[in-house]
């Protein structure tokens, strides 16, 4: 075949390779513009939020509760917000509280302080802080102290998961992991040096911001919640999509067969055809959302 043919079939390949990463980009746009309108809208009308309730003295430091509508004493959901460890609002995780609101919950949502101003260990101090706050005064809003589930997505999850795991966070404000009955996450990175393999092979990340936001790459494994296993740990709910591109679903395996092995109780729920940020926006489509079914099972099961 002449070198012209070649030429222009590797032009055609080269462009439905970028038109297909270019209609990729544009979809997420799309969805997270949804999604943000969503949040925008019932963060702004509905009547039984109570907002930026300060936990701490920082300025992110601060906490939106959502209450269902009727009187009661209602199991207490606490959402931990992705992002990368730097990016992302309580705010625009409204829409995770009005879906699970349907469930009679009582919702947490707390902002912390975003790298490069706070690197995980200070976010992670930060999320126990939330977990001894609402703890402490819940019973205020409506939440029953003695039924908190606490975790969150993606870097919310790692954070979350590392205030559980290393008993060390919740020691310091005299609380411990034994005062919640359960922790979820959500397609989390939950161990650094995994998650650095990862973006090297499939990325091309040098791994620079990653060491950056846990202080140097020697604290990896202080950061990774694969260091703290044990069989005393409240009841665990992983959730991770088969075709998360940004956190692999290895981590959450690896993760579950040492929870396993230590003789926790823990379980993996693998979604099939979900994204990374795809488990929250089917989520939103969804009239009784799987995320959120499988949310109120592990609550009604672990908060017995």
């Amino acid at each position: 075949m002449p070198l012209i043919f070649w030429l222009l079939a590797l032009m055609a390949a080269s462009l439905a390779v970028v038109g297909f990463i270019y209609r990729a980009d544009i979809s997420y746009t799309l969805q997270l513009l949804n999604a943000k309108r969503i949040a925008d809208r019932f963060y702004g009308e509905y009547p039984g939020i109570i907002k930026n309730i300060a936990y701490g003295t920082l300025p992110r430091e601060k906490l939106d509760i959502y209450q269902p509508q009727a009187s009661g004493l209602y199991p207490v959901l606490i959402w931990v917000h992705g992002g990368s460890w730097n990016s992302g609002d309580k705010e625009l995780y409204a829409p995770v509280a009005q879906k699970a609101l349907s469930e009679n919950f009582v919702i947490v949502i707390p902002g912390y302080t975003l790298y490069p101003q706070a690197n995980a260990f200070q976010q992670a101090q930060e999320i126990a802080q939330v977990l001894a706050w609402t703890r402490e005064h819940i019973s205020a809003y409506g939440g029953d102290k003695n039924r908190i589930v606490l975790g969150g997505q993606s870097a919310g999850a790692h954070l979350s998961g590392l205030v559980v795991f290393d008993p060390n966070y919740l020691a310091a404000l005299n609380h411990s992991s034994q005062e919640i009955c359960g922790w979820y996450g959500i397609a989390g990175p939950y161990d650094i040096n995994e998650q650095l393999a990862f973006q090297k092979t499939f990325k091309g990340d040098d791994g620079t911001q990653l060491a950056n936001i846990f202080g140097g790459a020697e604290n990896f494994s202080r950061g990774s919640l694969t260091e703290f296993v044990r069989a005393d740990l409240p009841p665990i709910l992983l959730i991770h999509g088969d075709r998360d591109e940004t956190v692999p679903l290895s981590i959450s395996q690896h993760l579950q067969n040492a929870l396993r092995a230590a003789g926790a109780k823990s379980e993996l729920k693998i979604y099939a055809g979900a994204g990374h940020a795809g488990l929250l926006f089917d989520a939103l489509v969804q009239e009784k959302p799987t995320l959120i079914q499988d949310l109120a099972s592990f609550i009604a099961a672990s908060c017995q």
